[in-house]
């Protein structure tokens, strides 16, 4: 079971056990590595903030700085390291302290950042510290925490000045919102004005669509019933041709008249065909022609018909962008309202 599992596991049985209890756990699951014990910070801090009784001066002590440097204690025999970002004062007064003090805090390597201010955590009754009551060393702290404030106003002042910018910015931002939809409300409202003409188009523009596609269907059937009639004749046909053809093939004598029969059926079959191509190309071809006309602008007669207007009547979009037409070139009535095709 790993340091955070076991202390979880004592404080989840036992939320009342005393500090002796806490200091037993406490050095029971210490990691160790080599010479040195990683103490466990976790169960620190929350003891700093559960228990309201009076701990022991090692207690205190050890909860005080572990909660000042937020991070692990790392216990080493042999004493206190001068490590980077701790100032000598601090130093003397910790070594005092673990000096005053047994059991496996005995002696601290403390390794953290230079910019690290945790003195300010530590309460009066961890910095009054018996036999160290050096004047320069009080002077020292108080200005490092004289500095320490300083900053903390500083800073404080930069989270308003940027608290008061980012208000004029969300200020600025409401008032375009509000703006904006003071501009949709506007277009809801002509929107809503519009919306007869609007719905009197579409329907005229679903009535077109529904007689085109009506046209359609039926060329398509009258297209499909002769081609079957084209398909239906052309079988006769070649069947009449197989026939005449099994004729003369079991006839070796063969009058000169019957052939010169012969050859004028199936020259007039050969024409027979060849109309009925015609007839289909030129069904085609009506239809083709009947499609783009009705696709043509009948006001220039060049482009196609892009645009639907309010009265039934199409044009293109060059002729319906002429600011000279302001009526219907068809059956004079006003132009309104215009949808895209």
């Amino acid at each position: 079971m790993d340091t955070l599992s076991a202390l979880t596991e004592f404080f989840r049985k036992d939320t009342d056990a005393n500090v002796a209890d806490y200091e037993a756990v406490a050095e029971a699951c210490c990691q160790r590595k080599g010479d040195v014990t990683f103490f466990p910070v976790q169960w620190l801090r929350e003891r700093l903030q559960e228990q309201d009784a009076e701990l022991s001066q090692r207690s205190v002590f050890a909860v005080r700085l572990v909660e000042a440097l937020g991070n692990v204690i790392e216990v080493e025999p042999g004493g206190i390291r001068k490590g980077p970002g701790v100032p000598p004062p601090v130093q003397r007064r910790m070594a005092a302290q673990v000096r005053a003090s047994d059991g496996p805090l005995s002696a601290f390597l403390l390794r953290r950042s230079p910019n690290e201010s945790w003195l300010r955590h530590l309460s009066p009754r961890q910095q009054a510290v018996p036999g160290h009551t050096d004047p320069q060393d009080q002077l020292r702290n108080v200005k490092f925490l004289l500095q320490e404030s300083r900053k903390k106003v500083s800073e404080l002042h930069r989270c308003v000045a940027r608290l008061n910018a980012e208000a004029e910015t969300q200020a600025a931002i409401i008032s375009t919102l509000q703006e904006s939809n003071d501009m949709l409300e506007l277009d809801l409202a002509e929107g809503c004005e519009k919306a007869p003409e609007i719905q009197m188009t579409l329907r005229q523009l679903t009535q077109s669509k529904t007689a085109a596609e009506d046209r359609v269907s039926s060329l398509q059937e009258k297209l499909q019933a002769y081609e079957e009639y084209t398909a239906e004749r052309v079988l006769e046909l070649e069947e009449e041709v197989s026939k005449l053809e099994a004729k003369v093939s079991g006839r070796a004598g063969v009058k000169p008249s019957f052939q010169a029969l012969f050859e004028a059926r199936a020259q007039d079959w050969v024409h027979e065909r060849q109309e009925l191509e015609r007839r289909i190309e030129e069904a085609s071809s009506f239809e083709r022609r009947a499609d783009e006309d009705d696709m043509i602008c009948q006001c220039c007669m060049e482009r196609v018909k892009r645009v639907k207007l309010d009265c039934g009547h199409a044009m293109c979009k060059g002729c319906a962008e002429n600011p000279g037409v302001r009526v219907c070139p068809f059956c004079r009535k006003p132009l309104r309202v215009a949808v895209m095709l």
